[in-house]
């Protein structure tokens, strides 16, 4: 018994003294066999209160249980105990069996926080990676807005409106012989033809700005899709729903409409009408 490592202690089930104690569960209260044979288990070894045992007023049944074991300071030990009732010549006892769960404890609450950390690595992992796919997306969308803010800018540093302004100095510089001016002069004469083609040049300038104004004004729509997409999943955030999986296809789809289109790739859709939630 006193080679044995688990703790083990004999007590009287009638008065709950100590009888014996074998050298490990000495060691674990932190007393010698002298100070701790003849004492009452009850605040000395077992924090229950006398008549209150969990064997013999409570009947409960202890086999493998968790439980606390007082050392020497009144300290609290957690402890895997099993208690079984013997009888040592003739004398009703109580046989203590019971293991040091410390280390196990303070394993397992390592183990919580490790876990802890994990899941919040795992949790700003997953903000980072949707974080990157909305970027990547959003910048997508927007290299189509800066090619059309580009060519808009394009247009307007070559629009021809700066002509009518030299055409109205020209005008107003022969308000007062303006007839003379239009039927004998040869910029008069060419005046008219040259208005003609360059209102035709302005509206057809103005249905290429108006294209690409509409392109834009698609793109910012279409950035505002990515958006909206993602917050919603981060409002249902940790959230059991049931959902078609086809929603989540169009929103995937609708999230890379602008790459689908940049590389021609047509998307054709079969859906079984079946399909479970």
């Amino acid at each position: 018994v006193s080679a044995i490592q688990a703790g083990i202690a004999i007590m009287d089930a009638e008065t709950h003294e100590i009888i014996e104690m074998n050298s490990a569960a000495l060691k674990l209260i932190g007393k010698s066999r002298p100070d701790a044979v003849g004492q009452c288990c009850h605040r000395f070894i077992c924090p229950a209160e006398k008549g209150k045992c969990p064997i013999t007023d409570l009947h409960t049944v202890v086999d493998n249980s968790e439980r606390v074991l007082l050392d020497g300071s009144g300290n609290r030990i957690p402890i895997l105990k099993t208690v079984t009732p013997v009888t040592l010549r003739g004398r009703p006892c109580l046989l203590e069996c019971f293991l040091d769960l410390t280390e196990r404890k303070k394993a397992e609450e390592e183990l919580k926080r490790t876990q802890g950390k994990l899941m919040e690595a795992s949790r700003l992992a997953g903000m980072a990676e949707v974080a990157t796919d909305v970027l990547h997306n959003v910048g997508n969308v927007l290299n189509s807005v800066n090619t059309s803010t580009s060519l808009v800018s394009d247009h307007l540093r070559e629009s021809r409106l700066a002509n009518i302004a030299r055409v109205a100095a020209l005008l107003r510089e022969h308000s007062g012989d303006l007839c003379q001016f239009l039927e004998c002069d040869p910029r008069g004469k060419q005046l008219p033809e040259y208005l003609s083609q360059l209102s035709e040049h302005l509206v057809r300038e103005q249905t290429a700005l108006l294209q690409e104004m509409e392109q834009i004004r698609k793109h910012v729509e279409h950035i505002k899709d990515i958006v909206a997409v993602q917050q919603n999943y981060a409002r249902i955030a940790g959230v059991y729903e049931q959902l078609m999986v086809t929603a989540l296809v169009e929103d995937a789809l609708r999230i890379n409409a602008s790459a689908l289109a940049r590389h021609d790739i047509q998307i054709i859709r079969q859906y079984d009408p079946s399909l479970p939630q």
